[in-house]
């Protein structure tokens, strides 16, 4: 068993309340520590002042609308995150998230675990 502060913290951001839980169950099960699921853009920017996660995953658009600031906050402090969303990646409006790894919606859990399990090493630079 690993020790808890060994294992990665990721930040997720889901507004869809069971899409949200049955992520967080996923992480949780494959050795995650998970910080949510956040359904706002205000809540999520609070959590990431209050904890420093290791990654994150985060939606394009939450219940208050597009969480562009979290996008610019998590790579101001180096955190590697993913995308998923239902948005297309060549939408204007996920400009602040280009360049990262996109799962669009529906995406197994699988799927999401296998991509952060690939942006572990670069949290750890």
């Amino acid at each position: 068993m690993e020790r808890e502060d060994a294992q990665p913290m990721v930040l997720l951001t889901e507004a869809d309340p069971l899409v949200g839980l049955d992520l967080s169950d996923a992480l949780a099960r494959a050795g995650y520590r998970v910080i949510g699921p956040v359904a706002t853009a205000a809540q999520a920017l609070r959590r990431l002042e209050e904890e420093q996660p290791t990654l994150a995953v985060i939606d394009v658009l939450l219940k208050d609308g597009r969480c562009s600031a979290l996008a610019r906050g998590l790579r101001a402090r180096g955190v590697p995150f993913l995308v998923h969303s239902g948005c297309r990646r060549d939408q204007r409006l996920t400009v602040d998230f280009q360049g990262v790894p996109w799962l669009s919606k529906p995406a197994l859990p699988t799927d999401v675990i296998a991509s952060l399990d690939e942006l572990v090493p670069a949290a750890a630079s």
